[in-house]
C-alpha cells in the first residue's frame, strides 16, 4: 500500500498545467474527482499520468469508466486556504 495518495506527471505535463512537485491537483471525470499531490518525473510519457489505485479516498477506481480502454481525465490546480481566504480548498478553474 502506498501510504499517501499521489499522482505522476510529465515535467512538460506538469509546466503546462502550471503545477509543481507537492502541490495538489484534482483529477476529474464525469464520475466525480479526487485529489492527489503531484509527484513530477520522466516516467510517465507526455499526455498520460499514472495514480496508484489502492490510496486515498474515495479511490481513483470510483471516478473511472471501466468500459472505456483509456479513460480521459482532467487536472486542475487546487486552490489552497492561504490562496483562497477560506478553510474550504476549491479546484482553480482557468
Amino acid at each position: 500500500m502506498v501510504p499517501d495518495p499521489y499522482v505522476e506527471l510529465n515535467a512538460a505535463d506538469a509546466g503546462r498545467l502550471g503545477v509543481a512537485a507537492g502541490q495538489t491537483v484534482a483529477i476529474s471525470t464525469g464520475k466525480g474527482s479526487v485529489e492527489r499531490v503531484v509527484r513530477v518525473n520522466r516516467r510517465c510519457p507526455e499526455g498520460v499520468c499514472f495514480t496508484p489505485d489502492n490510496s486515498g479516498q474515495p479511490r481513483i477506481n470510483a471516478i473511472l469508466d471501466w468500459n472505456e480502454p483509456y479513460p480521459r481525465v482532467r487536472l486542475a490546480p487546487v486552490a489552497t486556504a492561504a490562496e483562497t481566504g477560506s478553510a474550504n480548498p476549491t479546484a482553480v478553474t482557468a
